[in-house]
């Protein structure tokens, strides 16, 4: 009988840092199948790193398309080559050597448990002395078993994403463009009885936005550092997610809360001047109206 291969590793790049994305392709480890999505033409340095890896599938885009289109790509790369699972990870994701490994080996176990997983994924920590804040869990359930928890999604980076659930579930929502993407295809999962399990043992440093503290301003809250364009797509996504029904309504009525409070928290800090109300005026009547896709070209250029 042939060995079986190892569970695959993806990525989707777009304007890497050369030294994270080379990292993350160095603990993978050797001889794994890599697919690596091109969202756009890649500099010189991005192609030479990608390059370097043995066994790797390149899939590429004239244009930048957006992460959930990207996922989708390397989703259906990995179930055309007949595997079952897909290890996700941002192209700054900082996994340890045999992270994939260890989740497969959980994965199988809480299969034979009876877990009905869409994905597995660790907890995720901050880089030591970068300055990000750590991300908050939407937990289910704090504690199904020991050292396992139910969420509500996982984050894409660092997740072990079962092929056979997303042709269920269905593709992660390409028209989100960025943000979200993961929070939506979460929700529809367990909407369809799959689960989303965190590791509580298993720890990954993830980089999430940016860096709380910037020695040149401070302190601001995340609304405030991230780009207008980031701001449209987030506020769109978050109104059109909340009038999804597979949505629990304590969800909706959270997310309803802290949307509102980011909102007032933005225009306050812009002290209500106008492109910022306009950004998130354009952003609520997208998100009410179900208007997806690529932000107009006046909210900001498409380079996230």
């Amino acid at each position: 009988m042939p060995e079986r291969s190892p569970t695959p590793a993806a990525v989707v790049i777009f304007r890497p840092d050369h030294s994270h994305l080379s990292a993350l392709l160095s603990s993978i480890g050797g001889g794994r199948r890599v697919f690596a999505f091109l969202n756009g033409p890649p500099d010189e340095q991005t192609e030479q790193i990608l390059a370097q890896v043995d066994n790797i599938r390149l899939l590429r885009s004239a244009r930048n398309v957006g992460l959930g289109a990207g996922l989708n790509a390397v989703m259906s790369a990995a179930r055309d080559e007949g595997f079952p699972t897909l290890a996700l990870f941002d192209q700054d994701s900082a996994p340890t050597l045999g992270l994939i490994d260890e989740l497969v080996e959980r994965w199988q176990y809480l299969s034979i448990e009876g877990y009905r997983l869409a994905a597995l994924g660790p907890r995720l920590g901050v880089p030591a002395g970068e300055g990000y804040k750590a991300i908050r869990y939407s937990w289910r359930n704090k504690l199904l078993a020991r050292e396992i928890a139910a969420v509500d999604f996982l984050p894409t980076s660092g997740s072990l994403v079962s092929i056979p659930a997303w042709v269920v579930v269905g593709p992660f929502q390409a028209g989100y463009v960025i943000g979200s993407i993961d929070v939506e295809w979460g929700f529809r999962a367990w909407s369809q009885g799959y689960q989303s399990i965190c590791l509580l043992d298993v720890e990954m440093a993830h980089r999430w936005g940016a860096p709380v503290v910037e020695p040149e301003q401070g302190w601001r809250p995340q609304i405030v550092r991230q780009s207008d364009l980031r701001t449209f797509y987030y506020v769109r996504n978050s109104v059109h997610l909340l009038r999804q029904s597979y949505v629990p309504p304590r969800r909706r009525m959270g997310t309803a809360i802290r949307l509102i409070g980011q909102i007032s928290v933005l225009l306050m800090w812009r002290r209500l001047n106008w492109r910022a109300f306009n950004v998130v005026s354009r952003a609520l009547w997208a998100g009410a109206k179900g208007q997806l896709g690529v932000a107009p070209e006046t909210i900001g250029k498409n380079d996230f």
